[in-house]
């Protein structure tokens, strides 16, 4: 009985050890989801990681947007997109590990950087 306490003990430890190492990362920093931002520069100053969690915040007709990398490439969503919403902010979750691409679906917005690629 003792060892199956120490275990759930360990186990207890071990999850909030892992919950505390998540980052809540605001998108842009303080400029946020906007037009006239480099996501490139910012995302390179980052590191991500599973469990984090992406915040766009902006003000005005903006859509986040999780797209395929095709998609990204060609700043429209020719396919079904991963996720999408307009409402700020909008906190996403990194749920899985690898590329994740996101865009603002408003015309011409994606084109003119409103594009975000991370690893």
């Amino acid at each position: 009985m003792a060892s199956s306490s120490v275990l759930i003990k360990l186990l207890v430890v071990v999850g909030c050890a892992a919950a505390a190492s998540a980052a809540t990362l605001t998108v842009g920093g303080s400029s946020g989801w906007t037009l006239g931002q480099n996501y490139d520069t910012w995302a390179s100053g980052q590191t991500f990681a599973v469990g984090d969690k992406l915040v766009f915040s902006f003000i005005g007709a903006h859509t986040v947007t999780e797209v395929n990398k095709n998609d990204y490439d060609n700043c429209a969503v020719a396919s079904n997109s991963i996720s999408s919403t307009s409402t700020s902010p909008a906190t996403l979750d990194l749920a899985a590990a690898g590329m994740h691409y996101y865009i603002c679906t408003v015309s011409g917005h994606c084109a003119g950087g409103m594009k975000l690629a991370i690893n």
